[in-house]
């Protein structure tokens, strides 16, 4: 009987252990100041409290986020600002599951036009699971969004992605072999030097788009709209 007591009290220990393991890799939320730009990455300027994140630009965001790779899936999130946040330098890639929830389409708008790549890169070759909502995406000479690995997902969801342009395929987002959605967004004003001005699809990928305006884009090759080498893409 005692030995039988210490064997449940030592499951009981090791629960409280994986779950106290558990608690500490809880993902984390990250506060960035809308208005802030800058030119590099600090990862201490960025906190889960708006109040002490007042130095945090969506480029210290993303690498915190990235940082964070064992911490689960983090929610970038905006301080209540209205404006045009300003891109100075590339956002890294974004290699981890991964949340950017902003406030509106309509009341922030991150303007790559000093970038000197897309505004949003999803590429981790490890299948990780991205969601851009309530944003605005313009001004890109690049391209706005591109998922460039086989086994990622990106949701895009009530996002403006407006007058970007890019030399290469898809001028608003360009999915090479990935899984893309698209839900109550707009695409439009985009240009495509070569295919899809809205959006390139690979013959790898996989689109549903999904109560979304495309609009006024255009590409010097095919698809204004939208480029799809694929079978697998669905509009509703």
């Amino acid at each position: 009987m005692r030995h039988y007591f210490k064997k449940i009290s030592y499951l009981l220990l090791s629960g409280l252990a994986l779950a106290l393991t558990a608690a500490s890799a809880q993902a984390a939320q990250i506060c960035v100041a809308s208005e802030i730009t800058d030119n590099g990455t600090d990862i201490s300027d960025c906190d889960s409290d708006c109040a002490n994140s007042s130095d945090c630009s969506i480029l210290d965001a993303v690498a915190k986020a990235n940082a964070d790779a064992d911490a689960g899936e983090d929610e970038i999130i905006f301080d209540g600002s209205v404006g045009t946040f300003f891109l100075d330098a590339q956002i890294d890639d974004i290699t981890d599951d991964l949340i950017i929830t902003g406030p509106g389409a309509n009341v922030v708008t991150i303007d790559g036009g000093g970038n000197s790549g897309r505004i949003f890169v999803v590429d981790s070759g490890s299948g990780i699971e991205v969601t851009i909502s309530g944003l605005g995406l313009t001004g890109s000479s690049h391209g706005a969004i591109a998922v460039l690995s086989a086994d990622d997902s990106l949701t895009v969801d009530n996002c403006n992605i407006s007058n970007n342009s890019a030399a290469e395929e898809g001028g608003g987002i360009k999915n090479a072999s990935g899984n893309l959605i698209v839900n109550n967004s707009i695409l439009s004003g985009n240009h495509s030097g070569d295919d899809g001005g809205a959006i390139k699809n690979g013959i790898s990928g996989f689109v549903t788009i999904t109560g979304t305006i495309i609009s006024g884009n255009d590409a010097d090759d095919s698809g204004g709209g939208i480029s799809n080498e694929s079978s697998a893409i669905m509009i509703i």
